[in-house]
């Protein structure tokens, strides 16, 4: 990772989660108090969205990452009008993608 913008850069890590919680954690009908904290593993609510970047970046790849950092897939893209584009949360689910330079 770096610290050029977005559209510039050639490195990113995109993290994208919603719910996350522990396995059986039970809370009070407001959902305000943790009745039992559960135990591991946490499980995380998989985000589904739809990516538009503004880039001089036209050979940019989106590979789907596991929580210990290994590729777990590539993500379809495409770039027209330098705007690169890409769909999360269909295939190879995870909670980070790694966006690079190829």
């Amino acid at each position: 990772m770096t610290d050029d913008p977005i559209k510039s850069s050639e490195n990113m890590l995109l993290t994208a989660i919603g719910r996350a919680d522990n396995t059986n954690a039970i809370y009070n009908k407001e959902r305000n108090i943790q009745i039992d904290p559960g135990h591991g593993p946490i499980q995380v609510e998989i985000i589904e969205a739809v990516f538009e970047i503004e880039t001089d970046k036209s050979n940019l790849r989106v590979f789907s990452v596991n929580p210990q950092g290994f590729i777990i897939g590539y993500i379809p893209s495409s770039y027209k009008d330098g705007v690169f584009s890409f769909e999360i949360g269909k295939e190879y689910q995870s909670m980070y993608y790694l966006i690079q330079t190829l």
